[in-house]
């Protein structure tokens, strides 16, 4: 299957012009150590005061009862396709900083952080990883008796990429239709706010 990598308009680095989110994912589990190293990639990211707010609970299919914790939060739409991944992370960040207990504004922004190293070194391994909004964080919440002062931000589905074949028409379609973001004037200012940053 022709990987999806991205058409950039500046060279980046290989990692994140081939990284994106599938929803087709075969069975296969990856090996355990390159889960570990994906976990200890986001243990490296930068944080607020380095707080590390970010915490992870990692579900893998037929291994204890995490995966189908993390399968039940999620929204419907998810669920159809998910099901298919062999492993499921949830994300959850600390709301308040340990040194003071006042609020870290932070939090979701430095969780984030550590997700984007985990997909990034993910990609070296030729490993996907999926992040999902689409979840009930409350289910989330009572389903692994998180306590108060932690909020799950995120869900996500990792594994290698599957045929899309298996995933219904609308699905499909998304799966191999081109990447694209954004151009740089519409995200990228100078001087003032929505002035275009020049390239020159």
């Amino acid at each position: 299957m022709k990987h999806k990598e991205a058409q950039t308009h500046a060279p980046i680095n290989t990692l994140i012009r081939t990284r994106w989110s599938p929803r087709a994912f075969r069975a296969e589990v990856p090996p355990l150590d390159q889960l570990f190293t994906m976990l200890e990639a986001a243990r490296w990211a930068p944080s607020c005061f380095n707080e590390q707010p970010w915490r992870f609970i990692l579900g893998i299919k037929d291994r204890g009862d995490s995966y189908r914790k993390i399968f039940d939060s999620l929204i419907g739409f998810n669920q159809e396709w998910a099901r298919q991944a062999p492993v499921l992370l949830l994300a959850v960040a600390r709301t308040h900083f340990t040194a003071n207990d006042k609020p870290n504004d932070h939090h979701a922004y430095d969780t984030g952080a550590a997700m984007a190293f985990l997909s990034l070194q993910a990609a070296e391994f030729d490993i996907h990883v999926h992040q999902m909004a689409g979840f009930d964080s409350d289910r989330a919440q009572e389903n692994f008796a998180i306590p108060g002062g932690f909020r799950p931000m995120a869900a996500a589905a990792i594994g290698y990429r599957g045929d899309p074949q298996m995933l219904n028409e609308k699905q499909q379609r998304a799966e191999e239709a081109e990447r694209q973001r954004k151009d740089w004037n519409e995200t990228c200012f100078e001087g003032s706010w929505d002035n275009p940053l020049a390239r020159e």
